[in-house]
Formats: C-alpha cells, sequence, structure tokens
C-alpha cells in the first residue's frame, strides 16, 4: 500500500484507483476502500470504473439500491 499511496499523491488515475481499492479490501479495510473510491467518483463523476467499484462496494454492503443507481450511472457515462 505505501507504493501505492506514493504513486497516488503523483496521481491518482482509474488503474491505480483499482488496484489501491483490491489492495485495501485484501487488507481488510473496506471503509477505506469505499471512502477511497467515493472521493474519486466525487472528483470524477464521469468515471464508469469508479461508479462500477462504487456499485460492488454498495453491492457487498448489502445495499441494492445504491449498487442499482451506480450501476446505472456506470452504463450512462
Amino acid at each position: 500500500m505505501v507504493h501505492y499511496r506514493t504513486a497516488a499523491k503523483v496521481k491518482l488515475d482509474e488503474a491505480l484507483l483499482v488496484r489501491m481499492a483490491v489492495a485495501l479490501e485484501a487488507s481488510g479495510a473496506l471503509i477505506d476502500a469505499a471512502d477511497l473510491v467515493h472521493a474519486f467518483h466525487l472528483q470524477n463523476p464521469s468515471s464508469s470504473v469508479a461508479a462500477r467499484l462504487a456499485a460492488r462496494l454498495a453491492a457487498d454492503r448489502g445495499d441494492w439500491g445504491r449498487a442499482a443507481v451506480l450501476l446505472d450511472h456506470a452504463r450512462a457515462s
């Protein structure tokens, strides 16, 4: 994660977002993963990658309504 965080300070793009979110989830930091994806999606509302990641995280929490809205947004992006 240290290397990912250092890279994110330079430029957080979609590919790095995915790697960081997966690494955070794998380490059990689900809230941190969700916060990271949410912050990226706020800054990049047209990112279908961020919308799909956010939808998956919402589904993992059982928030099916939010997951559906985010997937619709991802499809429209």
